[in-house]
Order: C-alpha cells, then sequence, then structure tokens
C-alpha cells in the first residue's frame, strides 16, 4: 500500500478550460497526499477575469474535473468544494496538513496560515508546484485559451506561422468550400437580407468580437451599425475595384497593408491578424487590414487567432453569409487544413521587410 507525505493536502484554481497545467497540479496533489481538498472557484470570484463571459460554468468545470480525477483513479480520495474567496475552507479545517500552490498564489497560502495561527490552528505546509510552460515558453493558462493565443495542451498557434507561408494546393480546394460555419442562404443580387440575418444573430450572441473577411461583407456590417472589430479587405470586389466612397469607410486611418496572393496565406498578412486582433482586445479600437492580391483564405488565420467566441463572418460564393462562432474544435479544424496545405520555407528576413506601391497604397511584402 502507497504511502503518502500527507495525509490531507488542499489545492484550487479556476479550472476553467482544463488544461496541461491544470492536470500538472493536480497530478502533483496527489501524488503528495491521500486526501485532496480540490476548490473550484465560484463564478462570482471570476466575474473580473479577461474575457470573463468566455469562461465556463462552474457546473461545465466541475464535470470535467470529475472526469479528469476519475481518469487517474484518485476521485474516492477527493473532495471537491466551490470557493468564493482566496480562503475557502482552508482557514478552519484542522485535518488540513499542506496546501499546494504556484509562485503566483504563494502569497494566498500566506494569508491563510496567517488566519489559521489566529484561530490557534497549525500553518499548512505549503508546497509550490512548478509552472508548465506552452510551446512559447509562457506559462499555459486558461486567459492565454480563452484569448485564442494557446491550445489546452499548451500549443501555440502563431507556432505554424514560422514559414513564409501556406500555398492552397489544388486537391483542397474543393475542401475549402465547405463552409466551417453557419451558412446564412441568400440570392446573388440580394446580400443585404443575409447580412441583416447576421447582425441580428451577431446582437443575439455578443461576442467578444466580430472578424469580418471581405469588403462586401464588411461593408454590409457597416451599413447595418454594426461595425466588425477586425475588418480583413482588398478594395475588389468580383476582381473590380470598389468605389472610392466604400474604400473610404473601409480603409479609415488604417496603415495596415500587406501583399497576399491568390491562394496563399502569406506569413505578414496572417501575423498582422494576430497582432491586430490582440491589439483589439486591449484597446477595444477596431482594427482594418488591407490586402493587395486575395484575402479569401485569410479567415483561416482569423479564426485560429481569434478568442474564443469571436465570430468571424465572410460571404461564400453561390451560399452566402457564412458565420463561425469561434470553438476550440473549429480551431482544431483549421490547424488540420493548415497542415494539409504546400509549405513555403522562410529564407531571408528582408525579402518581408520591403514596401511596395500599388496606386496610392503602399503595402509591406
Amino acid at each position: 500500500m502507497k504511502s503518502y507525505q500527507y495525509k490531507h493536502a488542499a489545492v484550487a484554481g479556476t479550472f476553467d478550460h482544463l488544461h496541461a497545467g491544470h492536470k500538472a497540479i493536480l497530478r502533483f496533489a496527489f501524488s503528495l497526499a491521500k486526501i485532496v481538498t480540490v476548490g473550484i472557484a465560484s463564478e462570482k470570484l471570476l466575474s473580473q477575469k479577461n474575457l470573463e463571459r468566455q469562461i465556463e460554468s462552474f457546473s461545465k468545470r466541475q464535470q470535467t474535473l470529475i472526469g479528469f480525477l476519475q481518469s487517474l483513479k484518485v476521485l474516492p480520495r477527493t473532495e471537491i468544494i466551490q470557493i468564493n474567496d482566496i480562503y475557502g475552507n482552508a482557514v478552519n479545517d484542522k485535518t488540513l496538513q499542506a496546501i499546494v500552490v504556484t509562485r503566483e498564489t504563494r502569497q494566498n497560502a500566506i494569508l491563510i496560515n496567517q488566519k489559521r495561527q489566529k484561530t490557534g490552528l497549525a500553518p499548512l505546509t505549503i508546497v509550490i508546484c512548478p509552472f508548465l510552460k506552452d510551446q512559447s515558453k509562457k506559462i499555459l493558462r486558461s486567459t492565454r485559451i480563452r484569448q485564442g493565443l494557446t491550445d489546452r495542451d499548451g500549443t501555440v498557434y502563431g507556432q505554424l506561422f514560422q514559414l513564409k507561408g501556406y500555398i492552397l494546393p489544388n486537391h483542397l480546394r474543393e475542401s475549402l468550400r465547405q463552409p466551417l460555419g453557419e451558412v446564412i442562404r441568400s440570392q446573388e443580387k440580394d446580400f443585404s437580407k443575409a447580412s441583416k440575418k447576421a447582425v441580428a444573430k451577431i446582437r443575439q450572441k455578443n461576442p467578444p468580437m466580430v472578424i469580418a473577411v471581405g469588403d462586401i461583407v464588411a461593408l454590409s456590417l457597416f451599413e447595418l451599425k454594426c461595425p466588425p472589430d477586425l475588418a480583413i479587405v482588398d478594395l475588389i470586389n468580383r476582381r473590380e475595384k470598389i468605389s472610392q466612397e466604400s474604400a473610404v469607410i473601409l480603409i479609415r486611418n488604417s496603415k495596415k497593408r500587406y501583399i497576399n496572393k491568390p491562394g496563399t496565406i502569406f506569413l505578414p498578412a496572417a501575423k498582422s491578424i494576430q497582432k491586430s486582433i490582440q491589439q483589439f482586445l486591449a484597446t477595444k479600437k477596431q482594427q482594418r487590414i488591407v490586402i493587395k492580391g486575395e484575402e479569401d483564405l485569410l479567415g483561416l488565420p482569423s479564426i485560429l487567432f481569434a478568442p474564443l467566441g469571436a465570430i468571424v463572418i465572410y460571404g461564400q460564393m453561390g451560399m452566402g453569409v457564412v458565420m463561425v462562432e469561434v470553438t476550440e474544435e473549429v480551431k482544431k479544424k483549421v490547424v488540420v487544413l493548415l497542415n494539409k496545405f504546400l509549405k513555403q520555407e522562410r529564407r531571408s528576413r528582408s525579402k518581408f521587410t520591403h514596401i511596395v506601391k500599388y496606386g496610392n497604397i503602399k503595402y509591406n511584402s
């Protein structure tokens, strides 16, 4: 029979989008103690978190946690509680001997011990579990998952764009005609009805971000007083330049202009999308990216880099408007698709930094 260092220990967290870091600290706690009290933060305690509306409900987090503990075969050794503050029951449980924390939450354990000592209880042994880091050497956090930067295993989506770019192979073209989200059908000459339905759905869902890929879709959202938070446009509609009036609406004061050839996803354009998304999340200021070439495939990096719950909207020839609600599952589909593309290796940095003038607009290439 296995012996444990402690009879009873405690560990707590949000356990939102249960990830490899959460799993590591839970395994660590159960390796130390025979009985582990696991505190799950209440929804009230998380109300000030980044992208808090994308945090899973308490019941969802609890259900996922129980499933993981069952897979470890430690559920009979577990007590699960809801905590509404940093203390939980750790300040008055006489049977507790240790508390498992990270470097960031160590101060909370110190405060718990101060309260225990005031009531005559022995202080808990504070055991620090090392952080688990993602591909980019940053701490794996639920916040970064909600922001769309990484998955639960620490795979960083931006790492997929260390190449010059991706080229769409001919055999994949038919697959990409399959919409990644909900299709709102429209007649070819009456795009407005589909746009109005899309706007109604956007307002109902109230997503953390709306990304429009394509001039007509973006213009429709502006006309319907539902401006996209990020618009990716090429100022072309069916091989004809859009009107100057429309171009002014789409461009505004944007200085983000990039070359992206048809059938490709170039690194500078993809990285600009990622940067623009993070700028919007930080500032809530609308972003614009103007493309010379074609923006059609840029819906893929838009989905990949968008925060969970965001909506990416684009037009699909012969169908209407496609609305993609960004989830972990749809991000996985995009990763699978990109892995089927032909990959262009990156040769020299200088090739991507010169400026190309096109009409009255300059583009980074």
